[in-house]
């Protein structure tokens, strides 16, 4: 499985980034191996939010599903209609690698997109 992180920096120890669509990079991590690479984020033009063109480039990625801490609607509807799943919650003070395997001992739940599921 590969699951995407919003990051403030390249690589495993970078922190997760707040917002999906103005993040500084994406972290794509191949769960099993904790293999990483990094993705700087589309430059944006002022005013503009980024969050559905960004969600159009993370579905193009091949991962299987996001880890956030906030996602609008609009860049949740293009993620889930490319059949990627949104997990919410993840908090902003975790590095990469702690999102990770924090998804691997399954301590968030799936989002169906109209908020933040709780942690476990």
């Amino acid at each position: 499985m590969k699951i995407c992180v919003p990051s403030t920096g390249q690589g495993l120890a970078a922190r997760v980034d707040r917002s999906f669509g103005q993040a500084a990079f994406f972290a794509v991590v191949d769960v099993p191996t904790m293999r990483c690479r990094c993705l700087r984020n589309l430059p944006l033009l002022p005013g503009q939010s980024g969050e559905k063109l960004t969600a159009e480039m993370v579905s193009l990625l091949g991962v299987d599903g996001v880890l956030v801490e906030e996602i609008g609607d609009g860049a949740c509807q293009i993620l889930q209609s490319s059949g990627i799943r949104i997990f919410a919650g993840v908090l902003r003070h975790d590095t990469v690698a702690a999102a990770v395997a924090n998804f691997q001992r399954g301590a968030y739940e799936e989002s169906n997109g109209t908020g933040p599921p709780p942690l476990r």
